[in-house]
């Protein structure tokens, strides 16, 4: 396994990888406050029966467990 590989045996075993890339998705969203794509991701939780919790949560923490980027601030003085 390389350095910046994102595949590992635990994510691998996941049984469902669409919720677990909705996961992500959610987590995705959340970082970059998009509340339009959160509640869309959360909707088509409550409607949908076939998406697994514990993948879709799965998916949400890998995410989150990856540290945000941090960008230059603009304007900054030297």
């Amino acid at each position: 396994m390389g350095l910046f590989n994102r595949k590992s045996s635990e994510s691998a075993s996941t049984s469902d990888t669409a919720s677990y890339e909705l996961g992500r998705e959610y987590a995705i969203a959340r970082r970059h406050r998009d509340r339009s794509a959160q509640r869309q991701i959360a909707r088509k939780l409550e409607r949908d029966d076939s998406i697994d919790s514990k993948s879709f949560g799965k998916g949400r923490q890998d995410y989150e467990a990856i540290p945000p980027v941090s960008t230059p601030r603009r304007g900054r003085r030297r």
